[in-house]
């Protein structure tokens, strides 16, 4: 089975993302919910996917915009 390196930046579509396996709040794999979303209400650019925490039910993006990213996310809305 390949590891994901989820400290590696890469883009998607654009935007610069890193991939986030892991639920940030408590640290537990995350469970894919959805995959292949794109954000048809303001049209953000990426292909995204939905994962939840199988002990905390956190719900998050996989990949995760990185910081830096998201102000380039809210350009055309705010």
């Amino acid at each position: 089975m390949a590891t994901v390196d989820d400290s590696a930046v890469f883009e998607n579509e654009g935007v610069r993302v890193r991939y986030a396996p892991t639920c940030y709040l408590c640290g537990t794999g995350g469970e894919l919910l959805y995959e292949g979303l794109r954000d048809r209400l303001f049209d953000v650019a990426g292909v995204w996917s939905l994962r939840r925490c199988d002990a905390c039910d956190l719900v998050w993006l996989d990949p995760r915009p990185i910081p830096e990213a998201i102000p380039e996310l809210y350009a055309r809305y705010y």
